[in-house]
C-alpha cells in the first residue's frame, strides 16, 4: 500500500520527508491558493550518491490540472539557479504520473529517462533554464 492511501501513513511520510535539516536555501514551501492550503513544493537534495537537487510538488487532487504545480515550481527553479548557483536541477516522477510529466515539460526539463530505482528522472541544466528565461537572470557565481 502506498503511503498516500492511508492517512496516518501519509502523515508519517510527510513528517519524515519534510523534517530536514536542509542545506541553506533549500527545503519545502507551502503552496496556497485563495488563502487555503493547496499542497507543497520543494527544492531538496535527492540523497542519491550523485548529489542531485530535486524540485518537486504535491497538490491536493481537487486542484490538479489548474497550473498550480507549474506556478509553484517555477520560482524554485529561479531560486536554485540564480540564487543558489546550481548547475542543474532534476525531477523524479513515477512513469504513470502523466500530469507531473507535463508539468516538467512545461518547466523545460529534458525528457525523463528511466532510473534504476524505478522512476523517471529528468534534468534541467542551468544554461537551458537561462536560455528559456531570455536572459532575465544573471548567472549565479
Amino acid at each position: 500500500m502506498a503511503p498516500w492511501d492511508d492517512p496516518a501513513a501519509h502523515r508519517a511520510f510527510i513528517a519524515a520527508r519534510t523534517a530536514g535539516p536542509w542545506p541553506p536555501g533549500m527545503g519545502y514551501w507551502v503552496v496556497e491558493t485563495q488563502g487555503r492550503f493547496a499542497g507543497w513544493a520543494c527544492l531538496v537534495p535527492t540523497g542519491d550518491a550523485d548529489s542531485d537537487v530535486e524540485v518537486g510538488w504535491r497538490l491536493r487532487p481537487s486542484l490538479w490540472g489548474r497550473g498550480i504545480a507549474t506556478e509553484a515550481a517555477a520560482p524554485l527553479l529561479g531560486h536554485g539557479f540564480a540564487t543558489l548557483g546550481l548547475a542543474d536541477i532534476v525531477v523524479r516522477i513515477a512513469a504513470e504520473n502523466v500530469a507531473s510529466l507535463r508539468v516538467a515539460a512545461k518547466l523545460g526539463f529534458l525528457p525523463p529517462a528511466e532510473h534504476p530505482e524505478g522512476y523517471l528522472r529528468g534534468a534541467l541544466p542551468r544554461q537551458d533554464w537561462l536560455a528559456r528565461e531570455g536572459g532575465r537572470h544573471a548567472p549565479a557565481r
